[in-house]
Order: C-alpha cells, then sequence, then structure tokens
C-alpha cells in the first residue's frame, strides 16, 4: 500500500470534495479519483459514499481512517529524521579534546552547537594529544581539537593562536612585572606537561627557551593546568599556561605575560574523506564562530 494513497485518502476524508481536494493536492481531479480507486481495489471495499454531498466516509472508510492515522504519523516521522540526517540535523558526534581546548571559547562553540542542533548527541573526551592521535587514526573518534598535526590520512584546520603566560608564586621576585621575557625565567624550575602527552608542543616550548640563551631545567610533570597550578602555588617552580587558567583563580599565583608571546596554534582534526553530515555541519559551525569571534 502505497502511503501516498493514504494521504490522499486522508486528504479526501478532510475535505468531502474530489474537485477542492485534488486542487490542494495540486493534481487533477481525475488522478485523485484513479488513486483512490486503486485504493480501495487494495482494501476490497468502498471507502467513500460518491452519492452523497459532501462526500462521505463507508464504513470501512471509517475503519481505515482510525487506523491509518498512526501509520502515516509514523511515515512523516521517518521522512522529517530522514531530512534531519541528511542536514546534519541528528547523529552522534565523538569529539576529543586536550586539556588546551577546555581553556578559551572552545567550550562555549560547543555548547552554542548542542543548543542549535539539539539532536545532535555529543560525546566530550578529555585525553592527552598521543591518544587523541591515536583515537583518530582508530576510528574511535570523528574529530579533536589538539594542536598537533593530524594523523597520517587526516585533516586540520588551524583555529586560532593560544599566547601562553607565565605563572609565577604572588610572592615571587618577579610577579610585580607586566611582562616577562623567558631569558629572565633562566633560572628557575619549570614545571611541564610529559612530552609524550603534546611532542610537538613540549618541543616548541624548549626550543623557545633554548633561543632565549637557556636550558630550561624541568623539575616535575603534570598533563593537568590545575595540577601545575598547585604546583606553583606551593612554590616548586613557574609554569607557561594559557590565559582562560585564570579561572582556576588562586590568589597565591599571577599570571604574567610573555614578551616576545610564545604562542601555540589550536587545531581541529577529523580523518574522515567523505564527511557525515553532522560531522560536516559541526566543522562549518565551529569554522564560522570562531572566525566571528576574531573579526
Amino acid at each position: 500500500m502505497e502511503t501516498r494513497r493514504l494521504e490522499y485518502f486522508h486528504a479526501l476524508a478532510e475535505d468531502g470534495n474530489f474537485s477542492r481536494t485534488a486542487e490542494r493536492l495540486h493534481i487533477s481531479q481525475s488522478a485523485l479519483s484513479q488513486q483512490i480507486q486503486r485504493l480501495e481495489a487494495e482494501i476490497g471495499a468502498y471507502l467513500f459514499d460518491r452519492s452523497a454531498r459532501p462526500v462521505a466516509l463507508t464504513e470501512a472508510g471509517i475503519r481505515l481512517l482510525r487506523h491509518s492515522v498512526p501509520l502515516l504519523e509514523h511515515v512523516r516521522a521517518v521522512d522529517t529524521l530522514r531530512s534531519d540526517a541528511a542536514r546534519g540535523e541528528t547523529g552522534t558526534l565523538r569529539i576529543g579534546l586536550i586539556p588546551l581546548a577546555l581553556y578559551g571559547p572552545l567550550p562555549m562553540r560547543i555548547r552554542e552547537f548542542t543548543r542549535q542542533h539539539p539532536d545532535v548527541r555529543i560525546r566530550l573526551h578529555k585525553m592527552d594529544t598521543a591518544a587523541l592521535l591515536d583515537a583518530l587514526t582508530n576510528g574511535q573518534l570523528d574529530v579533536g581539537f589538539l594542536n598537533a598535526r593530524p594523523p597520517a590520512g587526516g585533516h586540520a584546520t588551524d583555529l586560532f593562536e593560544v599566547p601562553l603566560r607565565v605563572a609565577l608564586p604572588s610572592d615571587h621576585p618577579l610577579a610585580s612585572r607586566c611582562s616577562l621575557k623567558l631569558r629572565q625565567l633562566r633560572s628557575e624550575p619549570l614545571i611541564m606537561f610529559p612530552r609524550e602527552h603534546a611532542p610537538e608542543n613540549f618541543d616548541r616550548v624548549i626550543a623557545a627557551c633554548m633561543s632565549a640563551g637557556f636550558s630550561p631545567r624541568v623539575i616535575t610533570e603534570t598533563g593537568d593546568y590545575a595540577s601545575q597550578i598547585g604546583y606553583v602555588c606551593v612554590g616548586v617552580g613557574f609554569a607557561l599556561v594559557p590565559p582562560d587558567v585564570n579561572a582556576i583563580h588562586r590568589a597565591e599565583v599571577v599570571h604574567i605575560p610573555l614578551s616576545p608571546p610564545l604562542r601555540l596554534t589550536m587545531r581541529i582534526a577529523w580523518r574522515q574523506a567523505k564527511l557525515d553530515s553532522h560531522l560536516r555541519v559541526f566543522l562549518a559551525a565551529i569554522n564560522r564562530t570562531v572566525k566571528d569571534s576574531a573579526s
């Protein structure tokens, strides 16, 4: 049984007039009559009393109308789901984020996307860079926010740069400075993240220190910025952290810009060459909102 014929049947039952129904459906009256006759042939009974004015449902027509309403509602729901899926309005997105991505504009951008696309389920996974790259390669993630190069065969777009700041104990002799040069920290122990968590970032920090004329003395390693701030607070050393780590408010810690700045590039990476519709919509939304915030 064609759902189109059921749609015609429901329209005629509502209007009670072949001419008016045909006009509403944008088909000829003869075509409508033909479709109703074919439906009656399938059912094996007349569905309308054509001698009545307006056209009235027969007993068989009344029963079909009652039983076909849930069917048509289901078909319409499936059509809507199919249409939403084609537009990227449904589906599941598995998103990986390195700790750095949790500070700055990205959490709000993701929240804005979920508000605009409520039927797209978001699964967030915090992980270090190496684990994120492996998850992208193995298909365990759809997309990732990181500041390393994408895996072989992957794709990436640069989103924005994150300027690192110096986190120092508030009673440190340099704590009152408006800005600091890296070479001013050459005698200070450095609190870093493990190299295996983000090799590109680790190497960039070490290279910046070497360019400033010293080899940093890494005293301890932790991949969590909150832990780094905790170590700074108790006087273990200094850390290089993103600006939004200021949200982890500790009166015993100050955050001072570097001059010249040391920046890490935040990227969005994915593996699929042929994008699912909801991933394509997500990538476009993130790129658009980041560009808007930069302008």
